[in-house]
């Protein structure tokens, strides 16, 4: 599960600072944030992680976050997008 959050963790910290070094304006105006999109990614990810780590004995740590973080990502946005709260 600590996988899984990495790997959610590595594109917001790359988001921070690109927001922090790049962006044009200091109030991020272009930016839309969708908390709750965010935070039913994340806690899909963390609940997709044990039933992927049960079938795939021989997948390492980081390749189950990986894969629970990919899955978890594409249906959130598949349902969002689905119900038009995107």
């Amino acid at each position: 599960m600590m996988a899984t959050a990495g790997w959610y963790l590595v594109p917001a910290f790359l988001f921070v600072l690109w927001f922090l070094f790049f962006s044009r304006t200091s109030t991020g105006g272009g930016i839309h944030l969708k908390p709750a999109v965010i935070v039913t990614a994340v806690v899909m990810g963390l609940v997709l992680t044990v039933p992927i780590r049960m079938m795939t004995r021989g997948w390492q740590a980081m390749s189950v976050g990986f894969a629970a973080s990919v899955i978890s990502a594409g249906v959130t946005t598949i349902l969002f997008t689905g119900v038009g709260t995107s």
